[in-house]
């Protein structure tokens, strides 16, 4: 009876092993295909491998990259543009993904001939409970879109007094932006995937990634940081 278990272990075991080869020789010629401009193939394979793929990060974020690049020469702009987020949740900081993700925020862009773009774009600090940033980003939101200046937050989901206050009551304008990621600031993709042509920075950590930001689209930042003179002359050159 041991016997057998054993053999049936073994078999589990190679099985697992089978499965994540085939994973990685289906994105081999996946990549192939691609490289000849094969997109079909390439994202017929790329699909196939993310199937058979569970718990290996690695193999799952080739999946998806290669899945968004492919769907992009396929004109298949939304399925490659929700790949590149599932990417992106892996490495949000990659440079070449961020590229990407710009790219079908144009087309995006192109599609809806820049309907309802966000004008204003205003960073949470991430606090909690009712402050002065919390009630000054409140004010404004309402403020701006009352002037038919459309304007949004973007937080984090433990910033309590913004989500009570906007996206369940609704008396300071349209709903916050929320990420769950749990950084303490927003990433550089956050503020790319909403496309704003103004991001207003109220903390002095946002400046680095809205920085990242500026490589990537000609959003025009504005530091308006709760913070004492000297800090804002310290960054005011490279804004």
């Amino acid at each position: 009876m041991k016997f057998f278990v054993s053999i049936a272990a073994l078999a589990f075991i190679i099985n697992i092993n089978l499965a994540a080869f085939s994973s990685e020789e289906l994105i081999k010629k996946a990549f192939e295909y691609g490289k000849q401009g094969n997109h079909s193939e390439c994202y017929a394979l790329a699909s196939q491998a993310l199937q058979s793929t569970t718990k290996n990060e690695t193999i799952a974020y080739e999946c998806y990259d290669l899945i968004a690049t492919s769907a992009w020469h396929l004109e298949k702009y939304e399925e490659g543009y929700n790949a590149l987020k599932n990417a992106l949740i892996m490495r949000p900081d990659d440079k070449h993904l961020l590229g990407n993700l710009t790219l079908y925020i144009k087309k995006k862009r192109e599609q809806t001939r820049g309907a309802n773009q966000i004008k204003v774009l205003q960073t949470h600090p991430r606090l909690t409970g009712v402050g002065g940033v919390e009630q000054h980003l409140a004010v404004f939101n309402k403020t701006f879109n009352n002037h038919q200046i459309s304007s949004r937050i973007v937080t984090s989901c433990d910033s309590s007094y913004v989500v009570n206050k906007i996206n369940r009551d609704g008396q300071y304008g349209p709903p916050c932006i929320l990420y769950n990621h749990g950084d303490y600031i927003f990433r550089a993709s956050d503020v790319i995937e909403q496309d704003p042509k103004f991001l207003v920075c109220n903390n002095i950590c946002h400046i680095s990634k809205a920085l990242i930001v500026k490589d990537y689209l000609p959003t025009k930042i504005i530091y308006n940081g709760h913070n004492s003179k000297w800090v804002f002359n310290d960054y005011e050159q490279y804004l």
